[in-house]
């Protein structure tokens, strides 16, 4: 059995991590610490089992919002290849004149 912690920045400093599936959650200053709080929080939920995990990963996940420099418009294709591109009538009778 392997055992998933996603791991993510604490608003406080440090990290918190949550095992997925199970109720156990832990956190830490630093990456080393939080790895032996895991591995101690591990053996503490399964000390009475039969049978325990093999494996832990440790996930971690990071949240980042970047804004983006301008949104498109809602009707860009109609701008582009509709009937708002000033361009869209001169390239339908130049196409025209060509055949």
């Amino acid at each position: 059995m392997e055992l998933i912690f996603e791991i993510r920045d604490a608003e406080e400093g440090g990290f918190y991590a949550r095992a997925l599936g199970y109720s156990i959650f832990t956190e830490a200053e630093t990456w080393d610490k939080l790895r032996a709080n895991v591995l101690e929080a591990v053996s503490l939920h399964f000390e009475d089992a039969t049978t325990r995990p093999r494996l832990v990963q440790m996930h971690y996940v990071k949240d980042e919002l970047v804004p983006t420099l301008r949104a498109p418009s809602p009707n860009w294709s109609q701008m582009l290849f509709g009937r708002h591109n000033r361009d869209a009538p001169r390239r339908r009778s130049l196409a025209r004149r060509r055949t």
